[in-house]
Parts: structure tokens; sequence; C-alpha cells
């Protein structure tokens, strides 16, 4: 039996050299915001434990925050955001989220019925982009 897989491409060592170069990035992008919401909350007070109690209350767990993230259209949501961006990269969905939020947040400020312009974009997204919006700056190797 053959080792290579179908679905995903066994990367060469420009990809695996790019690959680790965007997980740096990314990491020491995600260090700093890290760093700059922690400054933010502490140059108000936020990090006060009298602040944060209520989180320590089953109740406020129960009956406000599950419920709102157990329906089925939070899950389509982030599946979506997944699938757009492109699942064989690690930015991909990051990438598909941005791209998910900027054009819903663009389309209700345009129209009150942004869901009818919404779908047939995302539907068109994944037909014509099979690698998702990361796969714009796919190169194979030669």
């Amino acid at each position: 039996m053959s080792t290579d897989t179908v679905l995903y491409d066994h990367p060469g060592p420009r990809a695996k050299a790019r690959n680790l170069v965007l997980t740096i990035v990314f990491g020491i992008a995600l260090v700093a915001l890290l760093y700059w919401i922690y400054t933010r909350f502490d140059e108000k007070g936020q990090w006060a434990g009298a602040l944060w109690q209520p989180f320590t209350e089953s109740s406020t767990w129960t009956d406000y925050i599950v419920p709102g993230l157990m329906s089925w259209q939070q899950s389509g949501d982030m599946m979506f955001m997944v699938i757009l961006g492109g699942m064989a990269s690690t930015a991909g969905p990051v990438l598909g989220t941005f791209a998910l939020l900027f054009v819903e947040e663009l389309l209700k400020g345009w129209t009150e019925h942004w869901q009818v312009i919404l779908g047939p974009l995302l539907i068109l997204s994944v037909i014509f982009f099979r690698r998702g919006l990361a796969g714009i700056f796919y190169k194979p190797d030669a």
C-alpha cells in the first residue's frame, strides 16, 4: 500500500520552511495580542476578583453561556469558518474566521436582509476556492 494520502499533499522543504516561519509569526502575533489585552485589562482594573465572581457560579454557565454555544447555528458558523479558510493549513481557519465576520458585518451595515446575499457568496466560495481562502496563497512545490 502507498503511504501517500489523497486529502493532503506532503509538504516539500520550501513548504515546511514556510509553515515554520508562519507558525513563528502567528505565535509572536498571538503573544503580542495577549500582552496588549492583559495591559488594557490591567489599566482599567479589570483583574479584580469581584468582577470575575459571576463566572464562578454554575448558574451563569448553565443559564446563559452554555445554551448560547449549543445551538446548531453556532456550530455551523464555526464549521463554515474552517471550511471557508481552508482545512489543509494552520492559518486557514483563522483567515476564514476573519473573512466571514468581515463580510457578515459589512453586509449587516448595508441591508437588513444580509443573509440572502451571504448565503450564495459562501456557496460560490466553496465551489471556486477548493482549498479555501488560504489556497489562494498555495503554490505546489515543483
